[in-house]
């Protein structure tokens, strides 16, 4: 008589082989990493949309400042000046130019001021008193003279920042 020995085990108990769990671990390594990959890429977005609102806001508050300033004395100086006077506007740091810090960041501000002369007004001649825009249009000959050609004055705001200005 032939004695059989039983199996060591059930088929579903016998476990994974190496190559099995090297597959496995190789999956979760690659949902892990990508999973990590995004987070970080949706910091760096997160970073510089800050960076935008910041800049967004220091602009307005300039061009509010600007609107304080009585218009015969508007000018680029003037309005920094201005700037000095309010918290959180003045500059920040000595370096040359000026330089605002809000929200974490450091931005470099740059001021245009210039006048425009609105052609539904007629337009005037530009006799180097008034510091004009580059796109106000002059009077051409023989047309209807404006004989008050600064119609109104444009603050133009530039700035600029640094990627990891945050941190100074």
């Amino acid at each position: 008589m032939k004695i059989r020995m039983p199996a060591t085990g059930h088929p579903s108990q016998r476990g994974f082989s190496l190559i099995e769990v090297l597959v496995a671990i190789t999956v979760l390594l690659v949902g892990v990493l990508g999973v990590v990959a995004l987070v970080d890429g949706a910091n760096a977005v997160t970073v510089r949309t800050e960076a935008r609102e910041g800049a967004t806001s220091v602009s307005r508050s300039i061009v509010e400042v600007g609107r304080a300033v009585p218009y015969k004395d508007l000018d680029e100086d003037s309005l920094l000046a201005a700037l000095e006077s309010r918290p959180g506007l003045a500059d920040a740091r000595p370096a040359a130019g000026h330089q605002v810090r809000m929200r974490g960041f450091t931005y470099d501000v740059t001021v245009l001021v210039c006048s425009m002369d609105d052609p539904r007004d007629d337009l005037g001649v530009d006799d180097g008193t008034v510091d004009f825009c580059p796109e106000s249009m002059e009077a051409t000959a023989g047309s209807v003279q404006d004989r008050n050609p600064d119609d109104y004055r444009r603050i133009a705001v530039s700035l600029s920042w640094a990627r990891g200005s945050s941190g100074n």
